[in-house]
């Protein structure tokens, strides 16, 4: 939940990563902007070149392997 989503960063960011988000926005300038970005990732090969990017950058696996949690361990094997 983002009560103050602004451009919406953090919501982009939660559905790259494969997780649920939630934001709140009452300027009407940054619910169009959000609306766009949102937009934009809904766009298969936007979202590659997104994820393909973080993965050069951080060297990170790609998001469905992100959440592999072993039980006994709790690791959830994430990036940070």
């Amino acid at each position: 939940l983002d009560p103050f989503s602004g451009s919406a960063t953090t919501g982009i960011a939660a559905s790259l990563l494969g997780r649920k988000y939630l934001g709140l926005e009452v300027e009407d300038e940054f619910l169009s902007m959000s609306k766009a970005r949102r937009e934009e990732i809904e766009n298969i090969q936007v979202r590659s070149e997104y994820l393909e990017r973080l993965a050069k950058a951080k060297n990170i696996l790609p998001p469905d392997i992100f959440f592999v949690a072993e039980e006994a361990k709790h690791d959830y094997n994430v990036p940070w």
